[in-house]
């Protein structure tokens, strides 16, 4: 037996399993609910597929965070895309991430981020910012170049598998909490 020790933490997403939900405002993105297996083992994962319509391709949800340090994070799977951009929208700051290679496209205007493998090719990526200004968490799919593009025309099929979105206040991600 262990004990995990954490701070008590809220995570500010509604919905954070259900992207297919009204909660969530998607641009240029259809999505698929409960497509495959999550990191909890249940068929509760959804898949998010750019459209062919060209532009940035993103799925947001307009939570009211100002003034503080957040910490974003999200489980995220490659589905034909492999590139995924965890940003701060009004902030202008988050890390944009390889899922295939674990590497970093994009780090910006952020105290530090985390990437963590969970098996199954589940990766967990988590980017802290101290922010002063309004700053609406927003999830991009890039497109698959050798230098990733934020807008592109997606071919409506390939996508990112998504689960446990949270934004908490704090320094650190703690340990997924769902909203559902």
């Amino acid at each position: 037996p262990s004990l995990l020790l954490e701070p008590q933490r809220t995570n500010l997403f509604q919905y954070s399993e259900q992207f297919d939900n009204a909660a969530w405002t998607k641009g240029n993105e259809t999505v698929t609910s409960n497509a495959t297996t999550s990191p909890d083992n249940y068929t509760n994962a959804d898949f998010l597929v750019p459209t062919a319509t060209n532009g940035l391709h993103s799925c947001i949800q307009p939570v009211g965070i100002s003034s503080g340090t957040y910490t974003l994070s999200v489980f995220a799977k490659q589905g034909g895309y492999k590139n995924l951009l965890v940003w701060l929208d009004g902030h202008s700051g988050g890390v944009g991430v390889n899922l295939d290679t674990l590497s970093v496209f994009r780090n910006e205007n952020n105290s530090g981020y985390k990437i963590e493998e969970y098996g199954d090719g589940w990766i967990r990526i988590s980017v802290t910012c101290a922010i002063s200004v309004s700053s609406p968490p927003n999830f991009y799919i890039y497109d698959n170049s050798s230098t990733p593009q934020i807008s592109f025309a997606g071919n409506a099929t390939s996508g990112i598998y998504l689960w446990g979105a949270q934004v908490e206040s704090g320094a650190y991600a703690t340990s997924y909490i769902p909203t559902l």
